[in-house]
């Protein structure tokens, strides 16, 4: 009889210590679930659902999440931390991750077409295979970043800081100019967005190595 009421005293007292942790941890990922913003709110080590279209996670904590494969098509992640997040193949067209917070992120195989990078962190990111056409990377920190094979086409690299990245030489030539884009069909924004670039982008492959005591 005491052994029992023993087991049941222990039963109670997990669960009163327990729960609340519990219900902390599941009550901003059921809030991003039914509403779809969760601003400020700490994710670090939560098993995030795939489909985070138009989320609000601006400002929010997923340091070191695995969100790989995931849609974040339109998603504001402005301010947020996102330092050694894994977004391999993540979809992120659209996106706002302005002053976010990427530095040793892996996104690898990752699309951000027409994404807002404007004064990321992505120190030492890698982004092999990631395609940035017209992303917006000004003010951007690039630096010690793996860019292999990365496409940059017409992406803005105004005042963007590339010193010693790997995978390619990036040339910017100012040349100013403003793109106003509006919604399209294959936009699911509910927002005009505007593109302001400050100059074309040409990439070259990295320069050949001279061999030691080899001709000019």
């Amino acid at each position: 009889m005491k052994s029992h009421i023993l087991a049941a005293t222990t039963i109670l007292v997990s669960l009163w210590f327990c729960s609340p942790a519990q219900a902390q941890n599941a009550e901003p990922l059921t809030q991003l679930q039914e509403t779809k913003q969760c601003p400020g709110c700490d994710f670090r080590g939560t098993d995030l659902p795939r489909n985070l279209v138009n989320v609000d996670l601006n400002g929010a904590n997923l340091s070191g999440t695995d969100l790989r494969s995931a849609d974040l098509t339109c998603a504001n992640l402005s301010n947020a931390n996102l330092t050694e997040v894994v977004l391999d193949e993540a979809k992120l067209n659209d996106a706002s991750l302005a002053n976010a917070n990427l530095s040793n992120a892996s996104l690898i195989g990752a699309v951000l077409i027409n994404t807002n990078l404007i004064s990321a962190n992505l120190r030492g990111a890698s982004l092999v295979d990631a395609d940035l056409t017209n992303a917006n990377l000004e003010s951007a920190d690039l630096s010690d970043a793996d860019l292999t094979n990365v496409n940059l086409s017409n992406a803005n690299l105004k005042e963007t800081n590339i010193a010693n990245i790997t995978g390619l030489t990036i040339e910017v030539t100012e040349e100013q100019d403003t793109i106003e884009r509006e919604e399209n069909n294959r936009n699911t924004c509910s927002r005009t967005t505007d593109i302001r670039r400050g100059g074309r982008v040409n990439i070259m492959p990295p320069l050949p190595r001279k061999r030691p005591g080899g001709s000019r």
